[in-house]
């Protein structure tokens, strides 16, 4: 029996090694296919081609200190799977340019990154621009000599003429002037004929008024127009009507009211002022024309020193005619000072100041 055991084990094993032979020489199906390795001699016809990127490892570190020439550094650049590839440049390289960096990027380079920079807006409708007007600014002219003598001559003529004609009504207004009761007296006498004598010579006098103050408008040089007759025509005509309102419009409170005798007598007390201020003042117009400038000035103060005296002593004289009326009318009488009164002299000055 165990010699029998001993040949059939011997057989087994002669089967064994009979079908691992004939294994070999099948494919096995379930073999993974491996690299071929090639031999010496094949490696020494044919030169090794350079491993490709998909069979190095990406994440292996070498440390071959062999010299590398330059297209191993293109293939190493190539290896690694995190560079963002960039096609291939299609134009030769000889005709790429280098970019020259301009000096505006060099000063965005030199300033300070946390800087916030203003955003420019630039706006597409361009706005159009109009041409400015040119402002034509009229200088007046300075009065001539000529203008001067032939002013002069005008009014010393006019003078010596009503002087000659109206003598006696001269003195009558001179004493009306100085004595209340002589005004008075005057005053009765005072009719459509008689009052003729004293319109010429009240309008003369508001005309001397005038040319005061052109004269005056003239030596600081403030003129309403261009030509010297048309603000000395200017400054008469206002004159002029400032004291036509004041007459119009006393004659209107005296139809009203029951007072009509005081304001008869108190218009002709403005009249009588006035035929003396105009009087008063040709000596200054002549003076102010003819006289050297550093005197003119003292000229001038003096006059508007004279008028504001000769104003003052007409409100004194006025007062004695409505003495028994203020009492009672206390607001009215303000209200008459500073609608006829003070308001004309003071728009009279804004229109002089505001030129």
């Amino acid at each position: 029996m165990l010699k029998m055991g001993k040949h059939f084990f011997i057989l087994l094993s002669l089967l064994a090694v009979t079908t691992g032979l004939f294994a070999q020489q099948g494919n096995n199906p379930f073999e993974v296919p491996g690299r071929a390795v090639p031999t010496e001699e094949a490696n020494s016809d044919i030169s090794t081609p350079s491993p490709t990127p998909a069979d190095k490892n990406p994440f292996e570190i070498e440390t071959d200190s062999t010299i590398e020439s330059p297209k191993t550094e293109t293939n190493s650049d190539q290896n690694n799977p995190f560079e963002a590839r960039t096609p291939p440049n299609t134009i030769p390289p000889e005709k790429i340019s280098t970019p020259t960096i301009s000096s505006s990027k060099k000063e965005n380079d030199n300033k300070n990154p946390f800087e916030i920079s203003r955003p420019t807006f630039s706006n597409p409708k361009k706005a159009k621009i109009k041409p400015a007007k040119k402002v034509v600014v009229t200088t007046p002219e300075a009065l001539s000599s000529k203008f001067n003598l032939w002013m002069t001559i005008l009014l010393v003529t006019t003078l010596t003429v009503l002087v000659n004609i109206y003598k006696s009504t001269l003195a009558k207004v001179y004493r009306s002037f100085l004595n209340d009761n002589f005004l008075k007296m005057v005053h009765r006498d005072y009719g459509p004929v008689t009052m003729i004598p004293y319109l010429v010579l009240y309008t003369f006098s508001l005309i001397l008024i005038g040319i005061f103050l052109f004269v005056v408008l003239n030596f600081y040089k403030i003129s309403f127009f261009s030509t010297p007759l048309l603000t000395l025509l200017s400054c008469v005509g206002s004159i002029i009507a400032i004291f036509m309102v004041k007459h119009f419009v006393l004659q209107i409170i005296g139809s009203i009211f029951p007072i009509s005798k005081e304001i008869k007598q108190y218009s002709f007390t403005i009249i009588i002022f006035g035929i003396i201020t105009g009087l008063f003042l040709l000596p200054a117009i002549l003076l102010i024309s003819y006289a050297p400038p550093n005197l003119t000035s003292t000229v001038i103060y003096g006059a508007i020193a004279l008028i504001a005296l000769l104003y003052l002593y007409r409100i004194l004289r006025s007062l004695f005619i409505a003495i028994k009326y203020i009492s009672l009318h206390k607001f009215h009488f303000f209200v008459y000072l500073c609608t006829i009164e003070i308001a004309p002299l003071l728009v009279l000055m804004k229109l002089i100041i505001g030129r």
